[in-house]
């Protein structure tokens, strides 16, 4: 904010509900902004280090621990924040039993990643590596201090524990890769990153004089919840499948180079889709309370955002098109070369997340889930059949265009 011209502190002055979208989307795009080109820079010496089969596998590994993240978080995110929004006075209630789901759906989400475990992977190596990543969704229950401080526009505590986690294991992927380390070695601080990011989170929570012994669980309240959320877990997972199932497709059908080369783009593109992410997340707390005071003013903002995103991710995708090549050969070097194609469909596709994160966020707000996971549903279905159809003809790039 320190940043921003007088004239125009002024009239956010006389908006602090703008005021205070507008710090925490600074926040946030503080913290995207540093990861993204700490990211970039360690992440393409990690591949052109680990080569594209290497990358593959831990890839392969990652999309696959995806789909169970969905079942750890079990869709409520966005319920927990509404309601931690619309019921203050039942925080402590929302918060215990929202811990005890997410107690629950850790545990069952890390039994499935053991069992495929044991069905996937045939090697000793990448089944241990499964495992040791996987241990990061018992993480997930910290999650519940996260939908607090996202309720409250307070998303600068997240961004401290994730930017503290983030340079320590940067360092150590530095220093691993400089030592000539193994994949079980770098896979690890995958595991890491989950621990420090919760224990961080739980430590800011506890340093604002919130006590966790204050939860309380209540079983109508989790009824309440499991009802709501059902909806949103289908639809998360049609989501990952249409966003991750091609990963794991490709290391089925062709090898894990293939999945190496692909996720050479995706991790270009996936930058950018987490800029709409956050500003979506940043206003939903004040489109709820809108949707309450004026449902005028609530379809006012929900438009303008919408176009707003929608038009940024055109100019994104337009600009990327024209560098693809020298972008890939940059970061990566001449081995992921075939990873250019692949970025320029990922980069339009960008329109459509933008456009499908706005529209779900107004779902969730008009309480209609269910479309939401029609929706999803019956855009993993295509994907998934057009994967089938399109990876053995046109290899990585088919496995875009679906």
């Amino acid at each position: 904010m320190k940043l921003i011209p007088n004239h125009i502190k002024n009239k956010l002055s006389q908006k602090p509900y703008l005021n205070k979208i507008i710090n925490n989307i600074g926040w946030l795009f503080f913290d995207k902004i540093f990861r993204m080109g700490v990211g970039l820079f360690i992440g393409a010496w990690m591949a052109r280090y680990l080569g594209p089969e290497q990358l593959g596998l831990l890839n392969y590994v990652l999309a696959i621990i995806s789909f169970l993240v969905v079942i750890a978080g079990f869709g409520l995110n966005s319920i927990i924040v509404k309601e931690l929004v619309n019921e203050p006075k039942a925080t402590n209630i929302i918060m215990g039993s929202t811990f005890f789901i997410q107690v629950v759906t850790s545990i069952f989400a890390f039994l499935i990643l053991l069992l495929l475990t044991f069905i996937l992977f045939t090697d000793h190596t990448s089944k241990i590596i499964a495992i040791v990543i996987g241990f990061s969704l018992l993480f997930k229950v910290s999650d519940v201090i996260r939908y607090f401080f996202e309720s409250q526009t307070q998303s600068k505590y997240i961004v401290w524990a994730e930017n503290c986690s983030f340079i320590i294991c940067s360092l150590l992927k530095i220093i691993l890769i400089l030592c000539k380390a193994s994949l079980l070695a770098i896979a690890s601080i995958f595991l890491l990153d989950a621990f420090i990011i919760s224990g961080l989170i739980v430590f800011a929570y506890l340093s604002r004089k919130q006590q966790i012994t204050t939860w309380k669980v209540d079983l109508s309240y989790i009824k309440k919840i499991i009802k709501q959320c059902w909806p949103l877990i289908l639809s998360g997972l049609t989501i990952m499948i249409y966003m991750r199932i091609d990963q794991v497709m490709l290391g089925q059908m062709l090898d894990y180079e293939a999945v190496g080369l692909y996720t050479a783009a995706t991790k270009i593109s996936e930058i950018w889709y987490f800029i709409p992410m956050i500003i979506v997340s940043s206003i939903a707390p004040t489109l709820i309370k809108e949707k309450r005071i004026n449902e005028h003013n609530y379809f006012n903002k929900l438009k303008f955002i919408l176009n707003t995103l929608t038009l940024i991710s055109i100019v994104i995708a337009f600009t990327v098109s024209i560098f693809s090549s020298y972008i890939i050969s940059i970061l990566y070097g001449t081995q992921y070369q075939a990873s250019a194609n692949v970025l320029i469909i990922h980069m339009w596709t960008g329109i459509f997340v933008s456009m499908g994160l706005v529209t779900s966020q107004y779902l969730i707000i008009q309480n209609l889930q269910v479309l939401s996971l029609y929706r999803t549903l019956f855009g993993a279905i295509i994907n998934v059949i057009m994967n089938f159809i399109l990876i053995p003809i046109l290899g990585i790039l088919g496995a875009a265009l679906a």
